[in-house]
Order: structure tokens, then sequence, then C-alpha cells
């Protein structure tokens, strides 16, 4: 019961801060039907990739269910059009055609639930609104996983610049590769993201790396037809070390956290992490390494949806 009342407690927070752009005496709307909107403009901390796509397609998947129409609007802290451009539904809103008159706009917040019937409720829920926009901010999951992928290729294609990259790296690894994803966030001090733990020594953190590489070295004994393991990580402390091994391939570049990086210029320096999500997409199996401290990403396993991959947890 605590519990229950912390979450709606931060919801309410989080509606409350919302609210506060939206006016009576703002411009009325234009629109002549409902539009339901997925929000990543900045205005909350959005997530990561993987939580913003899960969003997303969340809400294009209520939309499909209850006939509504949908649009995107993704401005923070690039233009989602950079990398994913619409392909078989447009989804692009321009700024000029949202509103935020408190009469004919409304802001809405939906925290992400494990458990799913829950998820749909409480998303049905918040979302029974007869107003020309719904402002939605989210990372539910709201799909089920086997339809992720359908959803995905309805609404996007990637980037020319953007397939390109992942050509270039798909030729350098073949066809032939797993994945292993490490997600260290602050731990090794190399990486900014929040107020994430940090450890404080360099035994503590050489540890910590040390496991990791003998956690490759275990999948790769375990994977002996693969010839090529592609290693992501926020870290490239541990992504220098692991390259020492033969057999592993590292995606180029500096990776950032979109939800940290507002202000960053050029959008080329959050190329690096849709290259890796799509090389991971791309990987025969995609493991996660989900031991203590490390934090237990969703990343690798939304891009293990997209081509319907083996999904497998490294626990202790």
């Amino acid at each position: 019961m605590k519990e229950k009342i912390m979450r709606w407690l931060k919801d309410q927070v989080k509606m409350f801060k919302l609210k506060k752009f939206y006016k009576a005496n703002f411009p009325r709307s234009k629109n002549q039907d409902s539009v339901v909107i997925y929000m990543a403009d900045g205005k909350m901390l959005h997530g990561g990739i993987s939580d913003r796509l899960c969003g997303l397609i969340s809400t294009y998947e209520y939309c499909l269910k209850h006939g509504k129409k949908f649009k995107v609007y993704f401005d923070s802290p690039y233009n989602l059009s950079e990398f994913l451009e619409p392909n078989h539904y447009n989804w692009i809103i321009s700024k000029e055609e949202l509103v935020f008159n408190s009469y004919d706009a409304k802001p809405i917040y939906i925290p992400f639930l494990h458990d799913m019937e829950k998820q749909r409720k409480l998303a049905d829920r918040r979302l029974d609104h007869n107003i020309s926009q719904l402002h939605v901010y989210t990372n539910m999951r709201y799909f089920s996983k086997d339809d992720f992928s359908t959803r995905y290729e309805e609404l996007f294609k990637e980037s020319e610049p953007l397939r390109q990259h992942i050509d270039k790296n798909l030729k350098e690894l073949t066809n032939d590769y797993i994945s292993i994803t490490f997600r260290y966030q602050q731990l090794l001090g190399d990486f900014t993201e929040g107020d994430f733990p940090i450890l404080q020594s360099e035994e503590e953190k050489e540890k910590l790396i040390r496991k990791g590489i003998d956690t490759i070295k275990e999948i790769h004994e375990k994977n002996p037809n693969f010839k090529k393991i592609l290693v992501t990580s926020e870290s490239l402390t541990f992504l220098e070390r692991a390259k020492e091994l033969e057999y592993v391939y590292v995606v180029p570049g500096e990776i950032v956290h979109i939800d940290f990086l507002k202000n960053a210029v050029g959008n080329e320096i959050h190329l690096k992490s849709y290259v890796d999500f799509f090389m991971i997409a791309n990987a025969k199996k995609i493991y996660l390494a989900k031991y203590s401290p490390l934090y237990p990403s969703t990343f690798c396993k939304t891009a293990s949806f997209l081509r319907n991959r083996e999904f497998i947890e490294i626990l202790d």
C-alpha cells in the first residue's frame, strides 16, 4: 500500500509540473479531430532510446486499439527524424500545430508498470478524454512484444545517414555474431547520468571491469560457432579493455545518455546509441549482463523485439 501511495504521489508531482505549461488564455485549437501525441520535448526526463521507443510505440498501439489519430513530437535533445523517418504512417507534427490552451489540450503522464494487464488498464483510464490534443509523456509497455516489430515497421525507416553507419558496421562484423550489453551507468566514473552512484576506489572499478571481461570470455566459450561478439556499453573504459579480446567488436564512437546531454552540439554525438541498438537487433543471440551492481537495462531487450531474437540475461 505504501508503495502504491508513493507511486501516486510521484505521478501527481510530474503531472503538476507539466500542467504549468497550459493556460486558458493561450491560442485555441484548430484541430478538426482529436489527436494523441507522444511527447519528448524536454519538459521532463523521458528516458533513453529504449524507453522512448517503447513509450512511443505503446502510445501508437493504444491509438490503433481505440481508433485515435496518432502523432509524435520529439525534439529533445534532437529531432527524431534525424535518425528515424516516417515509413507507412506519417507521425510528424510541427511545433506550430501544438496547442497549450488548457481547454483544448491536456498533458498525460503514464509510468511503466511491470504488470501488463495493470499497464493497459492504467493507460486506457488516463487516456480516456474527448479533447482536441492529448500530450502523452510515457515509457509504458502497452504492446505485445510479438507486435513490436510490426508496429516499428509501420512507423519507421532508418534515415540514410543512420543506415549507412549500420551497414558499415555490419560489413565489419558479417552476419555471424552475438552481442553482450553491460550497463555500468556512472560506476566507473567515465559517464554522466544523473545522480547514480560512482565507485570510489580504483580497486572496486578494476574488480568490476575484470568481472565483465570474464563474462565475455565465458559467453565466448559457450558459443564456439560464433566468430565475433559485439560488446556494447556506455563505459569507454570498459570498451577499451574489452577490445583487447581479438573476437570482440565495438562500434566506434562516443556514447551519451540523451536525457543528460540536452545541449550537445551536433547530432553525431547521439549516433552511436542508435547504431548500437540496431547492431544488437541484428545479433543472432542477445545477452544482457544483469548482475549487481550493473543496471538492469531494457536497451538490448527492446532491440531483441525488433528481429525476434533470443534474449538471455546473465545473472550472478
